[in-house]
């Protein structure tokens, strides 16, 4: 995690062609299977173009503060926690990544 207010590093480190590691700790609906995953692994389509390879595990749920307002909680779905690794930064290409496959994203 970088915390900063320089804003010449924060562009370096985020902007695409920074080719950075971002990870991300993403929650999701349902039980995603290991093909599914390994779709994203390879790398999927989106309306701009295609996803580089991304790094995809399972984990488990973190310990984290608690959202404002909460998170919908659904009983009778399972959910899903995956730590999401992309070296891209498009807008909402992790949540958009995911939508692909049918899974809701949370986090």
């Amino acid at each position: 995690m970088v915390l900063t207010n320089d804003g010449v590093l924060q562009a370096r480190l985020t902007q695409p062609q920074s080719k950075s590691e971002k990870t991300y700790w993403v929650q999701v609906d349902g039980d995603p299977s290991e093909s599914d995953l390994d779709k994203l692994r390879n790398g999927v389509e989106l309306k701009d173009g295609p996803t580089l390879p991304a790094k995809i595990e399972r984990m488990r749920e973190p310990s984290v503060w608690d959202r404002e307002p909460p998170v919908r909680f659904r009983a009778n779905i399972p959910t899903t926690w995956l730590s999401i690794t992309i070296i891209e930064g498009r807008n909402r290409q992790v949540r958009r990544m995911t939508a692909i496959l049918a899974f809701r994203r949370y986090a």
